[in-house]
């Protein structure tokens, strides 16, 4: 699997955290999403390998459609917008 081997530095999170309103830190489904994408050291490696490999899929897709656009002799007329 893409990013395995690999070990993403992690942020200091706690305090950004905890810079928050209250009423964000306490309740809503934020909270439960930081908790289960950044909760441990493990939930925020697997967060952000799959993040990685998500941006990856998306550079390679856009490098196959911009080969095919080169090959059909489309490129120089085509404007590519995200």
């Amino acid at each position: 699997k893409l990013y395995d081997n690999v070990t993403i530095p992690e942020p200091e999170m706690k305090n950004s955290f905890k810079a928050l309103p209250d009423f964000l830190q306490k309740q809503g489904p934020a909270v439960d999403r930081f908790g289960t994408r950044y909760g441990s050291s493990r939930h925020y490696q697997a967060s952000m390998k799959n993040y990685y490999a998500l941006i990856t899929g998306v550079d390679q897709a856009c490098k196959e459609i911009v080969d095919k656009l080169k090959e059909e002799g489309l490129y120089n007329n085509t404007m590519i917008i995200f």
